[in-house]
């Protein structure tokens, strides 16, 4: 569990939610995007009385739920409704449809599927019921206009006692980056240590109001919602976040803090422009991103734009969720590397191929450990082979340790072979990332017959008829004491990345998109790279 007074003794996230509601009481925990406001006993209130109508329509502690709810309060409700009868809950995010679906409720096999019965134009009340056929699952297909009313109708007197903390009470899963998504198990503990760094790392109090953006069924939706009920901070759910009027109704709530990643974040940019000279976010503390590194410079861009101490990027997976921020002291090439400091009783080792410890400089795989560590997969044999003898979890990700600090180097399957040398797509897109010409970018690795691989810059230039060069790339990976060899060979414009829910760039559908013949490509380079 994080050090902090509040939680010595709390075991529980339900524990959390009713200390919340006795100690914040009449204050304002949620806004929505529906301008609903709700303090920290409403909410209590809420969750007790859905887990009464739960309970009566058969859900019970030895019950799975999966839900797929946008980031609303009936969402939130929901989590916590679960929460209070100590239900296994499996929450999915919106966005994923029955291809990744599929797996997991195979693995998974709830006993009741929630969902909304059409959101964003989507039925997912269809959906919903083709998959639980696979198990005998029923499906609760929700209208999100007051369907917390609809949901009451037990009495939270007749509720039993609390379930006290047990083993595998959440699954999540992977954003889907490998064949299949893996389902991975966690406790009410290891969820609710996701915030250890946040509460140490951050003052936040009940005078701070967070906007939530991303889906609050990833489990940074819980990291968020556990300082929300430790601190006070107050939340705002932003169900489909819309670059025009979500900074606007962001501003209009006196958002403190924002986050979460470099989309979100060049959308506060360009609100701000079109605000003019006046502060958009005069109250701005802060941002806090996640999900992927930060482009060069956009650090210090936010604090010149819009105020505040800048972005501090945290860093964590699904299975050991946010191990640390940048220190506020740290050096801007740190902060703008993403590179971060372990949070307490996080532990970490950086491994070569053959599982000897590197020394602090050199790049390695890093695994980690720490109280938010998953309990294990649902799958054995991943269990088997990403988690080792002494806890430690396997990240996939490459890394540096020096002066306290982590860097996050590149994926271990996201390294190009060209020519038998192994170049760091990720160290490539830091160097291209300075480039004015250049608002996004990703490094991608195509089939060569000559050279195995090759590299290739997918590029979404600042201005469209104004597109960096060959040329170009080169000289900023040289200014950035690149070999030659990593300098890419060829150059795909596109007008947008595919991103997953959190910010990541998805490598897998960003090579789907440069094979459309409708993308156009740069020659390649005639100079050899050899």
């Amino acid at each position: 569990m994080p050090v902090d007074d509040t939680l010595t003794d709390l075991t529980s996230v339900w524990e959390l939610i009713e200390s919340a509601a006795d100690r914040f009481g009449a204050a304002r925990m949620l806004v929505d995007d529906r301008d609903r406001d709700w303090t920290f006993a409403q909410y209590r209130d809420a969750c007790s009385r859905v887990a009464a109508r739960l309970l009566t329509d058969g859900i019970s502690t030895s019950s799975t739920v999966s839900w797929q709810l946008p980031t609303t309060i009936e969402a939130v409700v929901l989590l916590g409704a679960l929460a209070r009868l100590g239900v296994r809950q499996n929450p999915l995010i919106p966005v994923l449809r029955r291809g990744e679906l599929e797996p997991i409720v195979r693995q998974v096999r709830p006993d009741l599927i929630v969902v909304p019965k059409v959101w964003r134009g989507f039925d997912h009340q269809a959906m919903a019921v083709e998959l639980a056929s696979l198990t005998g699952a029923r499906v609760w297909a929700l209208e999100l206009d007051g369907v917390i009313d609809s949901l009451t109708g037990g009495e939270a007197q007749a509720l039993p006692a609390p379930r006290e903390s047990a083993a595998s009470q959440w699954v999540y899963s992977s954003s889907g980056s490998t064949a299949h998504p893996k389902t991975i198990l966690h406790t009410d503990e290891s969820v609710v240590a996701s915030a250890g760094a946040q509460l140490v790392q951050f003052d936040l109090g009940p005078s701070d109001l967070f906007p939530i953006s991303f889906p609050v069924s990833h489990i940074g939706g819980m990291a968020s919602l556990v300082t929300s009920w430790v601190r006070g901070t107050q939340l705002m759910l932003d169900s489909a976040f819309d670059p025009t009027s979500s900074p606007q109704r962001m501003s209009r709530h006196g958002a403190t803090v924002l986050g979460s990643a470099t989309p979100f974040f060049l959308a506060f940019l360009a609100a701000q422009r079109l605000h003019g000279r006046e502060p958009l976010f005069p109250g701005l503390r802060f941002c806090m991103g996640g999900g992927a590194p930060i482009p060069t410079g956009l650090h210090a861009q936010v604090i010149d734009e819009l105020g505040g101490a800048g972005i501090f990027n945290g860093y964590g997976l699904i299975e050991c969720p946010i191990l640390g921020y940048p220190a506020p002291q740290s050096p801007p090439e740190l902060i703008d590397a993403s590179a971060f400091v372990p949070a307490l009783a996080v532990d970490i080792k950086i491994l070569d191929p053959n599982g000897e410890q590197v020394p602090d400089g050199t790049q390695g795989e890093l695994w980690t450990k720490g109280p938010q560590s998953l309990l294990g997969y649902l799958d054995p044999d991943l269990t088997a082979s990403l988690i080792d003898d002494a806890g430690f979890v396997s990240t996939g990700d490459l890394a540096v340790r020096s002066g306290g600090h982590v860097r996050i180097t590149g994926r271990l399957k996201d390294v190009i072979i060209r020519n038998g040398e192994n170049i760091s797509a990720i160290e490539v897109e830091t160097a291209l990332a300075n480039l004015p010409d250049i608002a996004e970018v990703a490094v991608v690795g195509l089939p060569d017959p000559r050279s195995g691989e090759r590299v290739c810059a997918v590029v979404v230039p600042t201005e469209t008829d104004r597109p960096p060069t060959l040329e170009d790339l080169a000289t900023a990976c040289a200014e950035a004491g690149l070999a030659a060899f990593k300098t890419p060979e060829q150059i795909r414009i596109v007008g947008a990345l595919p991103r997953s829910p959190m910010g990541k760039l998805v490598k897998a559908s960003i090579l789907e998109l440069i094979q459309d013949p409708n993308t156009h490509a740069s020659p390649q380079s005639a100079q050899e790279k050899d």
